[in-house]
């Protein structure tokens, strides 16, 4: 799901907070997940006096998404980058063994990269629907900013978020 939203060069988020808006060089989003839990992160290095424009662009991109879904261009862009590039998954010895740990530790059959694939092939506008409907929680965000606060602290304020929390690193 999150591949055309955030997790490929052409994704939502990053045209548009890279090539519409010209914030920042790159922006990425990503899922993690361990067998207690799971996290939706974005990163990005934005420009210090577009920090703000680009929380608010980011969150646009991931309430859009979850209200009006993917396309089918988007869908099959994913289906095809997905399954032509898995090959480069296993390109070094650190991948294999990345790779085979991976399937060690989660208990998967031998035969995980036929199913994977296949899964992929017949995902459907509705499956990638549904997991943006149950998985992204925009409403329900933690944002972390790095930054220098008297620079970016009024913008941030302005968005209405909530109550910004200044922490100090020496």
């Amino acid at each position: 799901m999150n591949f055309s939203l955030g997790g490929a060069f052409n994704s939502r988020i990053n045209l548009n907070l890279r090539e519409d808006k010209g914030y920042t060089y790159g922006a990425r989003s990503r899922f993690g997940a361990s067998k207690d839990y799971g996290t939706y992160k974005f990163s990005s290095e934005i420009k210090k006096e577009a920090t703000d424009s680009a929380i608010k662009e980011l969150m646009f991109e991931i309430t859009n998404f979850k209200a009006n879904g993917i396309t089918q261009e988007e869908l099959d862009f994913t289906k095809s980058s997905i399954t032509l590039s898995e090959a480069l998954d296993y390109e070094t010895p650190f991948d294999k063994l990345n790779f085979l740990s991976s399937i060690a530790e989660n208990n998967l059959p031998k035969d995980y990269t036929v199913q994977q694939a296949a899964m992929i092939k017949g995902m459907s506008i509705a499956d990638i629907n549904a997991v943006a409907k149950a998985q992204l929680k925009p409403e329900n965000t933690v944002i972390i900013v790095v930054g220098h606060a008297y620079k970016i602290r009024e913008g941030l304020n302005n968005l209405g978020y909530g109550k910004i929390k200044e922490i100090t690193v020496d």
